[in-house]
């Protein structure tokens, strides 16, 4: 009865749609066909594992060059565990020496590091506090030890192909056009296809000055488990450019991790999630301070994503990417040869 009632007065119960989930990396085997493999190419090589090490361990560095960093970690991640399973002490030895002292092993464990961190923060609610939630999309923010510091998060569907989201991030020059009060973006260099270092400057409420920051941002091309990553984090000091102090109208950030997570749920969709933990160099950070950051930027960054991802009359993404025909055509291939993959098994 009183189910009818309410009806009447607010009508049908709406059916509450059921989130999209994050599908989680799968965990890394060496299973029989890759331990026949390696045991085939160790045979070819009299025995010796420092050979097959080095020689896996140079393919691992060509995929981490081409910004596959998980196609490099789980190369390296499946040798390891057919050392363990052949258990010889000289291919124990080899590892050691031929593997894990080397700096190509560190740099991909480095960054292997940072992104888990950041897809553990980004597929787990636990300590998140929900700001909002609507059909769209559902933002969260996180306290953290550090005062100064503090965390946001928001997830939901952009209604376009992954295929036009992706020139969004990729054209950093380009930012002020749809990455809500960001003034000005200019990249300062570009050490491989997905690798960027840019300079971005952010209008904030009266009296606070502007924030500047340098960002160290890599995409990872990660389509054979069905997603692009881009992992942000600031930068103070680099080999190959000058970065001068912070000009005394504005503020320097310091992003500790961020990034998006970019899923293509189908040809018209794809799922899109931002985290940001950063410290914005605001004592004792206000409420009010953070509610505004919440309003107008995270909770605005989807909306602007679809807007500017339909690429209507007048905007410059379609002209970029003529001009950068090679790399865009690279990323399509990439994307249908891996949703095809995927579709077959």
């Amino acid at each position: 009865m009183f189910s009818k009632i309410s009806e009447k007065i607010f009508g049908p119960k709406k059916e509450e749609k059921e989130e999209f989930k994050i599908p989680k990396l799968p965990k890394v085997e060496c299973g029989e066909g890759e331990k026949k493999r390696l045991n085939q190419v160790l045979h070819q090589s009299d025995g010796n594992y420092a050979l097959v090490l080095i020689s896996e361990l140079n393919l691992a560095s060509v995929d981490f060059k081409d910004d596959k960093l998980y196609l490099a970690y789980f190369r390296i991640e499946r040798c390891r565990l057919w050392i363990l399973h052949k258990a010889e002490p000289k291919g124990t030895k080899a590892w050691e020496e031929t593997v894990v002292n080397t700096q190509t092993y560190k740099t991909i464990m480095k960054w292997r590091d940072l992104c888990d961190a950041y897809l553990k923060t980004i597929e787990s609610d636990e300590n998140w506090n929900l700001y909002s939630k609507d059909d769209k999309i559902s933002s969260w923010w996180r306290e953290e030890e550090d005062a100064e510091t503090c965390s946001f998060r928001v997830s939901g569907i952009v209604k376009s192909n992954i295929l036009k989201v992706i020139p969004l991030l990729l054209e950093t020059d380009l930012y002020p056009q749809w990455f809500p009060l960001m003034k000005k973006a200019r990249e300062l260099l570009s050490p491989s296809r997905y690798h960027k270092i840019i300079k971005t400057e952010m209008s904030m409420p009266y009296p606070l000055l502007v924030r500047e920051c340098i960002i160290d941002g890599r995409g990872w091309d990660v389509m054979e488990h069905n997603r692009v990553l881009v992992s942000s984090r600031s930068i103070f000091h680099h080999p190959d450019i000058e970065i001068g102090p912070c000009p005394k109208d504005r503020v320097r950030v310091d992003i500790k991790l961020g990034g998006f997570s970019l899923v293509p749920i189908d040809e018209k969709q794809t799922y899109v999630t931002v985290m940001m933990n950063l410290n914005p160099h605001i004592p004792m950070l206000p409420t009010s301070i953070m509610n505004f950051f919440l309003r107008k930027v995270v909770n605005q960054i989807h909306y602007a994503m679809e807007k500017h991802s339909q690429m209507k009359t007048g905007s410059p993404y379609p002209k970029r990417m003529r001009e950068k025909k090679s790399v865009y055509d690279y990323i399509e291939r990439r994307y249908r040869q891996t949703r095809q993959q995927q579709i077959s098994t």
